[in-house]
């Protein structure tokens, strides 16, 4: 591919296309995807300078929300292509890249159903007190049973709460009302269709009635500047002290301080989040809170489902300079400017 073009290239996450050098930038292989890239078959070779790399056809492997993806991005790759590994894309300045002739895509649906398994796990994890107690059995400390031994909070027939109701919102809901017996709330910024309320037995109530009346509450909203703090301070107190909170969004959308506050307090029971503000760096108020598990960013992250990301970019990539349009394609408008 590379040989019939002169292509600059810019890929958020791991690659899968055929068999090629693949060329990070430091911080990707800080991630792991050095050793996933070679595990896929694929030659790759570290660049020193992120600028140098957007410079030269090149792929670059981008895992952390940060500034150094976004506007940049536009001044170095002119009529380029620039394709996100996640369904999320707030790192990306999308009308930059559209005033500049940049294709842009992400990886929708592919990461749905991992996403949901693990989100529903987390909210387990959170809510039975899994990670304490198996630290506490590592531990030694395990000399005897008691009946509030590591007691914790009932998922089944339960409220769960959901914050955002997309794709992966649904799944999370399905799970839950069907696997588990649990009632429905849900806020969104659109209602759904009263069929889809029906099937998945869903109230659309506010967002203080949601925090109010959940027992769950698992949020998965895009992190835009209106979601920034969305659940912050005057939120979570309006929250059950029984209560557990999982976000497998974005960092920022929860105030990471004051969910830390919260739980030292006893103020909320529990927390299972996988996206931190400024990840990769978690809050240390978190980091010392037993009552939160925390996990690196990794809820998409089963190995077929990451195949299936790299996939759909490269499905993406083969249509972008093959004259068709990619099936995931964020600003179809530039199209004819191509």
């Amino acid at each position: 591919m590379f040989h019939h073009y002169t292509l600059r290239i810019a890929l958020c996450g791991a690659v899968a296309i055929a068999s090629y050098k693949v060329l990070l930038s430091p911080f990707s292989t800080g991630a792991g995807l050095g050793g996933f890239v070679a595990h896929l078959g694929h030659e790759w070779v570290v660049l020193s300078n992120l600028l140098l790399l957007l410079l030269g056809f090149a792929l670059l492997a981008k895992h952390f929300e940060d500034s150094e993806v976004p506007a940049v991005l536009p001044r170095w790759l002119p009529d380029n292509w620039l394709g996100c590994l996640t369904l999320f894309v707030n790192n990306i300045d999308i009308a930059a890249c559209t005033a500049h002739g940049v294709m842009v895509s992400n990886a929708p649906d592919v990461l749905t159903e991992t996403t949901a398994d693990f989100g529903f796990a987390l909210m387990m994890a959170a809510a039975r007190r899994v990670p304490d107690s198996e630290r506490f059995l590592r531990a030694g400390q395990w000399t005897q049973w008691s009946m509030d031994l590591f007691a914790g909070a009932d998922i089944h027939g339960r409220t769960l709460g959901i914050l955002g109701m997309g794709r992966i919102g649904q799944a999370v809901a399905r799970r839950g009302v069907h696997g588990f017996g649990m009632s429905l709330l849900y806020h969104n910024r659109s209602r759904l269709a009263p069929e889809q309320e029906q099937a998945l037995k869903a109230q659309y109530v506010s967002k203080t009635e949601l925090l109010q009346r959940a027992d769950h509450l698992v949020i998965v909203v895009p992190y835009t500047p209106q979601t920034h703090h969305l659940v912050d301070a005057p939120a979570l107190a309006l929250m059950k002290p029984t209560a557990t909170l999982t976000n497998i969004a974005r960092g920022g959308v929860v105030d990471d301080q004051a969910l830390a506050q919260a739980l030292a307090e006893g103020r909320l029971a529990a927390a299972g989040l996988d996206v931190f503000e400024g990840e990769p760096k978690v809050h240390p108020a978190l980091l010392a809170a037993p009552n939160a598990v925390l996990t690196p960013h990794i809820a998409s992250a089963s190995l077929p489902t990451r195949l299936a990301m790299c996939n759909l970019a490269a499905d993406n990539l083969i249509a972008a300079f093959s004259g068709g349009q990619p099936p995931t394609v964020l600003n179809p408008q530039v199209l004819p400017l191509r």
